[in-house]
């Protein structure tokens, strides 16, 4: 597992975070940590937007509901924990970071 900044580039491609000027990209992902997760690891998401750059993984909310998260997609927010299907590599920060840079929590289209 390795841990770096996400990159500018990294963040325009989500279409969650796509409209967003590039002052406010660039503070985001300044404050946001790329990771990169082998198949079948798996990492704790509550309280963090966490998208996936490349790769499949398989976000679980603690009830046994699974649902895959392809490149581009934000793990839903009820998730507790994401799974690495594939070599994956996702982005992540707290939500209130988010809410601090970018004022209000954007939402999926």
């Amino acid at each position: 597992m390795k841990h770096q900044s996400a990159s500018i580039h990294e963040l325009a491609r989500l279409e969650l975070l796509a409209g967003l000027p590039g002052e406010t990209l660039a503070e985001l992902a300044e404050r946001m940590e790329r990771r990169v997760m082998a198949p079948g690891e798996s990492c704790d998401v509550r309280g963090q937007l966490v998208a996936v750059i490349n790769g499949l993984a398989h976000a679980s909310d603690g009830s046994g509901q699974r649902e895959a998260v392809e490149p581009g997609g934000v793990v839903p927010e009820a998730s507790v924990s994401l799974r690495a299907v594939t070599p994956v590599t996702v982005v992540r920060c707290p939500r209130s970071v988010l809410e601090e840079v970018v004022g209000a929590p954007p939402t999926p289209a």
